[in-house]
């Protein structure tokens, strides 16, 4: 009972806007990346991220459950951000949407490859399923708009299939990367991934086009990501 009070409260302070919430995120999303690319998965316990971080072990366990599930906040917030990029790019009229969206992913992709060894321990590690199964959910979650704009004719349940569907096909490619080596960057990683993707799915920007602004390019995608710290960064706006 006491553990299921905790487990909603973590929930509670993910979902809101405190800033003393937001600011303990972020000093541990910090903390984690640090340790990790320093010294690798294995250093990265819960006691020193906390003390990196400048909390207490309560502290830490005030907003997440584990070092896995911060790691996968870091994801989720990486897989938010980027797909609402895309989703906002993808309203301009003239837009490409493969283009767009191969883009998006790539930056995705990037900083998975990027922080290799903290994803591969959660995606290949023994006893990874319910990990795997929330990060297929994580990129469900940021397909899910662009799918329900392509098919506005579609029932609910589903726009949630395919959005799964595309989510585990994402995850299934990163895991495949990760253990043969190939693709070996995010950008042809990207280009295989959206190459199996339906073409529907990057045609919508005609019936969502609601300006006649210049098309966006990958660059300007990318200067739109590229204020932030990183994967490390945790925005104010962040909703589940």
């Amino acid at each position: 009972m006491a553990q299921h009070g905790r487990s909603h409260a973590r929930m509670t302070r993910r979902g809101s806007t405190d800033p003393r919430a937001i600011t303990s995120q972020r000093r541990l999303v910090e903390a984690l990346t640090a340790v990790v690319k320093a010294e690798g998965f294995g250093a990265a316990s819960v006691t020193r991220i906390a003390r990196d971080a400048g909390l207490s072990r309560s502290g830490f366990y005030e907003q997440f459950a584990s070092v896995d599930e911060l790691a996968l906040f870091i994801l989720d917030d990486l897989i938010l951000e980027i797909g609402a990029l895309d989703l906002e790019a993808r309203t301009v009229r003239g837009a490409k949407g493969q283009a767009v969206s191969e883009f998006a992913l790539e930056l995705i992709l990037q900083s998975v490859f990027e922080h290799g060894e903290l994803y591969e321990h959660l995606l290949l590690s023994e006893g990874a399923g319910g990990t795997v199964a929330r990060a297929i959910n994580g990129f469900a979650r940021g397909a899910r708009p662009i799918i329900a704009i392509s098919q506005p004719q579609w029932p609910e349940a589903r726009i949630d299939l395919m959005a799964s569907s595309i989510g585990g096909l994402i995850v299934s490619g990163v895991m495949h990367a990760f253990s043969t080596g190939q693709p070996s960057t995010a950008h042809d990683l990207a280009r295989e991934l959206v190459s199996f993707m339906p073409p529907w799915l990057f045609y919508a920007d005609d019936r969502a086009a609601t300006t006649d602004s210049e098309q966006p390019t990958s660059s300007s995608l990318r200067a739109s990501h590229s204020g932030d710290a990183g994967p490390g960064e945790v925005h104010a706006d962040r909703t589940n």
